[in-house]
């Protein structure tokens, strides 16, 4: 791989990933928040049929991950992005350098599905729905973790640091020298 040349006034782009398990340490909260909604006194989900237990697993999983990277897919197109979807779980623009507003609005956009999920949820939909919408906000609130924490590094970051997805799949981070 190489390493994308950096703009004039910056530092060269290196390679930058999450400490291990900080995504799991930032998808149990999350996760902590979606079991508490969906198990509160108005909504109590349990699972007796092993038909809806494979309806759950077989389809809807699938089914709410693509929905999920769709929406990622959908928001870097909207902005006039080429993005590119690595099924099952990544939606990229490669070698470009997005501004914050757009890396943030693409990685927080899928949680518009959890409020949509919780609002179905709070609607007395049939058990049946409520079972599969239940699992849609567990699956949406507890995958974004490496979204929401890239959408909170992105933004505490000095201004105009250049994020870019390297042919390999790494994110490479370049920070303008003065602010080093």
């Amino acid at each position: 791989m190489t390493v994308p040349e950096s703009p004039a006034g910056y530092t060269d782009y290196r390679e930058y990933s999450f400490p291990r398990g900080l995504g799991v340490i930032t998808a149990l909260p999350l996760l902590a928040i979606a079991s508490a909604f969906i198990s509160s006194e108005s909504i109590l989900i349990i699972v007796e049929s092993p038909v809806l237990n494979l309806i759950c697993v077989g389809i809807a999983v699938p089914l709410f991950i693509f929905i999920h990277e769709s929406i990622h897919y959908i928001t870097a197109s909207t902005f006039g992005y080429d993005p590119i979807y690595e099924w099952p779980t990544m939606v990229y623009v490669p070698q470009v350098s997005l501004p914050v507003r757009h890396m943030v609005s693409m990685l927080l956009a899928p949680q518009i599905l959890s409020l949509a999920y919780a609002v179905l949820l709070l609607s007395g939909v049939n058990q049946t729905l409520q079972i599969i919408m239940g699992l849609g906000l567990l699956l949406n609130l507890g995958s974004s973790s490496s979204d929401v924490l890239w959408a909170i590094r992105r933004v505490t970051w000095p201004t105009g640091t250049k994020v870019v997805v390297g042919e390999d799949l790494a994110n490479y981070v370049a920070f303008p020298k003065d602010a080093v």
